[in-house]
């Protein structure tokens, strides 16, 4: 299953897709390879629309989309059955138990009763659902409702798995425990995830790699350890409050400064808190704070959404 994960599963070429006057994707152009990749960006930026022209579900008008090296329009049943898909929204039958209805999407996917049932059983002891299985899905909490959408979508071992916003109205802990199965099910299974959602700490959280849209248009593509890397560091200072020459000092030697109440925002590609104070000792400006702000993928994409990067 590795050697899998190095293939370009995912490729849009210069996919464009309308709904009426708006364009949800705008020539748009992206490879994606295996493991865990977040597909990330605002609501409304096309990452449904993606996930629903993969999964054959909508139709585009130009443009080409290939799913495991070809078009997606043209897979067989059994390439289909290699996909498992958990949607944003709910999309379970509230008069089965939750077991039940992984076990039906079990074999709703090919697989022979008895075996889904085993494996539903399995999964769901992996995802920490214990008696609530036995309970009907409108019965069931926010948190294992999730669990039970994960659990259909991975049950038949897909190739490729689709996760729609999957901490969607999850609260802080049950969030941090649904990354943490994902990453346990990538982990046993060896299956690709394409993670979509706009949750900025869930992709630095889980995601090897990281695809960035806005306004149906590509706007990063690469490695999330790599989009830590392009964001300059910066410190935070708190001068006396004259602090012109310091601040023209800084500027001339090609530092950022931003004026945040009585502090500076000072940002370089190339800066040290010995470079700061040597200038503040030439400008005789003191400093009361000088602390180095910690950069997260998070401040990363926005620099890149709202183009301030270079991009």
């Amino acid at each position: 299953m590795k050697e899998m994960r190095e293939e370009d599963l995912i490729e849009f070429k210069n996919v464009v897709k309308k709904y009426g006057s708006v364009t949800a994707l705008d020539s748009l152009s992206v490879k994606m390879k295996g493991r865990i990749t977040g597909l990330l960006g605002p609501n409304g930026a096309g990452k449904t629309t993606m996930i629903k022209i993969l999964l054959g579900i909508l139709p585009y008008d130009s443009g080409e989309v290939l799913l495991f090296g070809k078009p997606s329009s043209h897979l067989t049943l059994s390439e289909k059955r290699m996909i498992g898909y958990m949607p944003e929204y709910e999309g379970l039958n509230p008069n089965f138990m939750g077991v039940d209805f992984v076990i039906h999407m079990g074999t709703v996917s090919g697989m022979p009763r008895e075996i889904a049932r085993e494996k539903a059983h399995d999964l769901l002891n992996i995802l920490n659902v214990g008696e609530e299985r036995y309970r009907y899905i409108s019965q069931l909490s926010a948190g294992t409702k999730q669990k039970i959408k994960l659990a259909q979508a991975v049950i038949h071992n897909p190739r490729v798995v689709f996760l729609d916003e999957p901490t969607s109205g999850l609260d802080p802990t049950s969030r941090t425990e649904m990354l943490e199965l994902i990453h346990i099910l990538y982990e046993r299974y060896g299956m690709n995830i394409l993670l979509s959602t706009h949750i900025l700490s869930d992709v630095e959280a889980l995601c090897d790699e990281i695809v960035v849209i806005n306004r149906g248009k590509l706007v990063y593509e690469g490695k999330t350890s790599d989009l830590k890397s392009v964001e300059e560091d910066s410190y935070i200072v708190r001068t006396e409050e004259e602090s012109e020459d310091f601040v023209e000092e800084l500027i001339r030697n090609g530092f950022s400064v931003e004026r945040r109440d009585s502090t500076l925002l000072i940002s370089s590609k190339e800066i040290s808190s010995l470079t700061i104070m040597e200038i503040a000792a030439k400008t005789d400006s003191k400093i009361y704070r000088l602390e180095k702000v910690k950069k997260t993928v998070e401040d990363s994409v926005i620099n890149i959404l709202e183009g301030k990067d270079g991009r």
